[in-house]
This record gives C-alpha cells, sequence and structure tokens, in this order.
C-alpha cells in the first residue's frame, strides 16, 4: 500500500542509503539488500511502521534525474531512522581516532626542521667519521687536515643548530658547501 495517494514509498537501507522512491509504482527498482554496503533495506519507520514518503505522485508532473532525499527522522513519531543514530555514533568515534593518528601531511614545523637538522648531521657526521678513520687518509697528511678543517666547520654548524635563533637558509648554504667539499675530497681520494 504506498505511503498516501499523492505519495510513493521510499526504500532506503539500515544505512541510509537511497534505494528507489518509487517503491510501489516501479516494483523493478526493489532490492532485498543494499548494493552499496549489503545492510538489508526497509521501506517503513521501525518504531511506528509508517511507510517512508517517496516521490509525488503526479501524472501532469514530471521531474528528471530527481530524487527524494532520504529523511533522517520519521515525519510521523519524531524518532530516528536507524541510519541517522549509525552517522552520529560514528562522529562520535572519529575525533577519537583522528587524535591517536595524526595525519602525516599535518606535521609541525618544529618537528619538521628538527628532522631536517638530524638528517643533514647523520649523513655529514657519519661520511666525516668514516674519512678520519679511514687508514688511507691517517697516512695522508694534506688530506687528513682537509677532513680534519671540514670536521671543525661541521662542528660550528652543529653548535649553531641549537641557538634560539638559527638562519636557516644560511644553515642550508654552509651546509651544501661542506657536501660539495666533502665530494670534492672524496674524488681526489
Amino acid at each position: 500500500m504506498p505511503y498516501s495517494r499523492d505519495y510513493d514509498t521510499m526504500q532506503v537501507c539500515l544505512n541510509g542509503h537511497y534505494i528507489t522512491d518509487h517503491y510501489h509504482t516501479s516494483p523493478q527498482f526493489r532490492k532485498q539488500f543494499c548494493t552499496k554496503c549489503g545492510a538489508e533495506t526497509t521501506i517503513s519507520c521501525p518504531n511506528c511502521k509508517a511507510e517512508i514518503k517517496g516521490d509525488y505522485l503526479n501524472s501532469n508532473v514530471i521531474f528528471l534525474g530527481h530524487s527524494t532525499p532520504v529523511p533522517n527522522i520519521c515525519e510521523y513519531c519524531g524518532k530516528d531512522f536507524p541510519w541517522k543514530v549509525k552517522k552520529e555514533e560514528e562522529k562520535i568515534s572519529k575525533p577519537l581516532s583522528k587524535k591517536t593518528t595524526q595525519s602525516p601531511f599535518k606535521i609541525d614545523s618544529k618537528k619538521k626542521e628538527k628532522w631536517i637538522r638530524d638528517v643533514a648531521s647523520a649523513q655529514i657526521k657519519t661520511v666525516l667519521d668514516e674519512l678520519l678513520k679511514e687508514p688511507s687518509i691517517q697516512k695522508d697528511e694534506k688530506n687528513q687536515t682537509a677532513v680534519v678543517n671540514l670536521s671543525s666547520r661541521w662542528h660550528i654548524i652543529e653548535e649553531s643548530k641549537h641557538r634560539d635563533t638559527v638562519d636557516f637558509d644560511k644553515l642550508f648554504i654552509q651546509t651544501n658547501k661542506i657536501n660539495e667539499a666533502l665530494i670534492a675530497l672524496i674524488r681526489k681520494l
């Protein structure tokens, strides 16, 4: 039996996905289960059993590409439909999960600066330490002096990173110069 003489009945899945708003006049669109989520479907309020209002039935009016919006509250008893309750429960639980998992695209700028410093220092410091331990460098006074000089410059940069005000552009240029000097020295070896 249609919703009323003027309206057909709407079919909705229990998660709130629209199935059809022509349940009685176009039975070919009925579904026992939702094709989006697999949930069972309904045509009535679980509380008062009134059918959900579907499309307006008027032979003089034609709506193309129109579908009736899925209601969240029954207009007869005023109770929430099951999909509204589920959506509200999801809203409550989502903020908790957002607090525990931070998006990788929203990282604190101070944390980014620290990571940049750590990556730069780890790479250069590792190379300098390896070069100073290299037996061929220890035997060659000229190369050993060059590595010690670069190491001294590197320690100056390292100390400047821990000051309250740091010029990161200048730090970047100095770090690049040490990188270039290291590469040039390594190529000479």
